[in-house]
């Protein structure tokens, strides 16, 4: 994505920057799941793109925590989409048709600011994944070989809250939406581009690191 700075401190990339749950935490709020090949150790406590992430799946009808990069292509740039495009466009709509999942987020970075749920819940984000490079480090047990998997956000317009920090925000489902969006069932996409629940702002302190550039595939 490209940067762009203004004077009221806008940043253009997209959420380039997030802290996720721990497993334990996912199975607690997602649940009934299980771990997949993941573990906590090696997942970081601020992730950005290219970063190990846990991710949320249907596999057999059962739902599993797998470790993804956040990167939806090989070179280590996709980390997120737009919905609005994302059923039509060549490279997401595979993805959006059989490859669904749930990034949850404690909170999230847009412009300068943390943004998360007033009362701590966890946020479920919507994303979709692919087959690539499996980060080694956080198979279990390690190994060489295994299913490689790449995610990507998915984003929509800015609500009230963010916009005065970002045009975008991600795209946050709401708890009835979170088993037909795994099941790659029809969601109301008009919903999902307009409705979240309230959001408080945090300024960072200090500003954090930019995320890496990331060139534009919206």
């Amino acid at each position: 994505m490209e940067r762009q700075f203004s004077g009221s401190g806008r940043i253009g990339v997209v959420c380039g920057r997030a802290q996720y749950l721990k497993v334990p935490e996912i199975i607690e709020e997602f649940g009934p799941a299980r771990a997949g090949d993941i573990l906590d150790a090696v997942l970081p406590g601020e992730a950005f793109p290219r970063s190990v992430v846990p991710g949320l799946v249907l596999h057999k009808g059962e739902r599993v925590i797998s470790s993804f990069s956040w990167a939806f292509f090989d070179d280590g740039t996709g980390h997120n989409a737009r919905l609005e495009t994302a059923a039509d466009r060549p490279a997401w709509r595979d993805a959006y048709a059989s490859a669904r999942l749930v990034l949850p987020l404690a909170r999230f970075v847009e412009g300068r600011a943390w943004f998360a749920d007033p009362s701590g819940r966890p946020l479920a984000v919507a994303g979709l994944y692919r087959l690539g490079a499996l980060p080694v480090a956080s198979c279990r047990p390690p190994a060489a070989s295994g299913p490689p998997r790449r995610a990507t956000m998915l984003t929509r317009p800015a609500d009230d809250v963010v916009r005065p920090h970002h045009e975008r925000m991600p795209v946050i489902l709401p708890r009835e939406m979170i088993g037909p969006w795994l099941a790659g069932e029809a969601v109301p996409i008009s919903r999902l581009l307009v409705e979240s629940g309230i959001l408080t702002a945090e300024p960072l302190s200090p500003p954090g690191p930019p995320p890496p550039e990331q060139p534009s595939l919206l």
